[in-house]
């Protein structure tokens, strides 16, 4: 009867029982690991977001500063909400822009991209050695006006940071 139970493919109540001991534990298991990530990942969140409050208000302060002198005053507040999404202040209107590459030129946005990427190097930097800079035609869509503001700029920055910039 057990040649032919196994030829056949059934299997005894005594593996049956086995494999669902095994499936048991194994789900067990797995439930642990469940509850380990979902408390470590709100960890990670905590962190986060408390670094965030730190660093997005010193970072949005810095890119502001830049992005005005590239844009000769044309724009000067810049936020960063808690999802890192970027804002900026319409000065004509003072409404807040919570889409600039949708509503803005794409020379803006590229300012105010290259406005951020200043502000990050800088805050890298301040208490640790410079960070490095390197720029692949930045100003590709910038007008004449917004190109000499921002490599003025880039000069200064070059002061105190390595900046490689290349261009065609």
């Amino acid at each position: 009867i057990l040649m032919a139970e196994r030829g056949a493919g059934i299997r005894s109540l005594n593996e049956v029982d086995e494999e669902r001991d095994a499936t048991v534990k194994r789900l067990a298991q797995l439930e642990l690991e469940l509850q380990a990530a979902t408390y470590a990942t709100t960890v990670m969140e905590s962190v986060a977001q408390k670094r965030h409050s730190r660093v997005a208000p010193q970072l949005a302060e810095l890119a502001s500063g830049y992005l005005s002198i590239i844009t000769d005053g044309a724009y000067n507040e810049l936020l960063i909400n808690r999802d890192m999404q970027i804002s900026i202040r319409i000065p004509q209107t003072q409404s807040l822009n919570q889409d600039p590459e949708r509503l803005l030129s794409k020379g803006t946005v590229d300012q105010i991209y290259l406005s951020l990427r200043l502000a990050m190097v800088k805050t890298m930097s301040e208490d640790a050695e410079s960070v490095p800079m390197v720029l692949d035609d930045p100003f590709a869509h910038y007008d004449d006006a917004r190109v000499k503001s921002a490599m003025k700029l880039m000069a200064e920055v070059g002061k105190s940071s390595q900046v490689l910039l290349f261009t065609c």
